[in-house]
Parts: structure tokens; C-alpha cells; sequence
């Protein structure tokens, strides 16, 4: 009876129950952020980098509708609501200059302006699905 003793591997594993016959899940790490927000943080801080070198003479490299734009993907990733000031601040430019890109993304589509609930002499500015679909597409 020594062909009894040794059963194949095959008849040991069709015994056993499924779960102990499978590896164990094990829960995989949380997504990390997608590779165009990645993309648009890196431009964004490359960009302030290259604003704090050149100093004044930065206004060469003048960009402030594309600096909002990466600004509110960003924000939009990160759900964190963007005020009209700062919308401006992160434009890099003249708070002015920077309230003309924000009324000129807005007509063209490209932001909208939400009223502080809490506040009427406030706004925020966010990226609608189109600009963001936009912003994704030149990060790639």
C-alpha cells in the first residue's frame, strides 16, 4: 500500500478548500496621482523657479493665462477651491493683468466663477471639464 500513502500533488489540492489553495489578496497601495498632475505640478514650480531667478526681468517669459490654467488643474486635483486673488497671484503677473486673464478665460469658456456662499464680495475660479480636458491633453 505504499502507492496509497503518496497521493499526487493534484488530489491534495482538489481536497482542499479554494481559499487555501489561492494566494491571499493583499490590498494594493492606493493609486498614486495621475502623471498630467504630476506633469502640472513639476511645470508650475518650474515655472515660479524660473519667476524667482529672473527676477524683474521674469516678465520676458510672460505666460499668465497658462500659469491659471495649471494652477486650477492642479487646485481641481487636490479639491481645494481657488479665490479670484489668488487665481491672480498664481498668474504671476500684475493683479490687474491677472483679472483681465481671468475675465478673458471665463468668456472663452475655460473657467467659471462661483460665488463664496459665505461671502458675496468673494469668488472662486475653477477649471471647467472642457479646460481641464484641455490642460490634460497639452501635459501629455
Amino acid at each position: 500500500m505504499a502507492g496509497d500513502a503518496a497521493a499526487p500533488a493534484a488530489d491534495i489540492d482538489a481536497a482542499m478548500p479554494a481559499a487555501e489553495t489561492e494566494p491571499a489578496v493583499v490590498d494594493a497601495a492606493p493609486p498614486g496621482p495621475p502623471p498630467s498632475l504630476i506633469r502640472a505640478r513639476r511645470a508650475f514650480a518650474a515655472r515660479r523657479r524660473r519667476q524667482q531667478v529672473f527676477g524683474d526681468r521674469a516678465d520676458l517669459f510672460g505666460e499668465p493665462a497658462w500659469d491659471m490654467l495649471l494652477d486650477l488643474y492642479i487646485a481641481l486635483h487636490e479639491d481645494k477651491p481657488v479665490t479670484v486673488s489668488n487665481a491672480c497671484l498664481s498668474s504671476g503677473a500684475a493683479t490687474t493683468t491677472g483679472l483681465r486673464w481671468v475675465a478673458t478665460l471665463a468668456e472663452r469658456g475655460l473657467v467659471e466663477r462661483i460665488p463664496d456662499p459665505k461671502d458675496g464680495r468673494r469668488y472662486f475660479v475653477r477649471l471647467t471639464a472642457e479646460a481641464s480636458a484641455l490642460v490634460e491633453r497639452a501635459l501629455e
